[in-house]
């Protein structure tokens, strides 16, 4: 078992290990973020 795109795919020894994987195509949400890119900014405040 690897936590790679590729290591994913095999999901059978992730399930045995009691591993839920992503229930949606890892490799489209990946290439769809680098052609649209969205970015969120955190703004300077309290955080404690």
């Amino acid at each position: 078992m690897r936590l790679t795109i590729k290591g994913i795919k095999n999901h059978e020894p992730w399930e045995k290990a009691g591993i839920t994987l992503p229930g949606y195509d890892v490799e489209a949400v990946s290439q769809k973020a680098k052609e649209e890119p969205g970015w969120v900014h955190f703004g300077i405040g309290n955080i404690f």
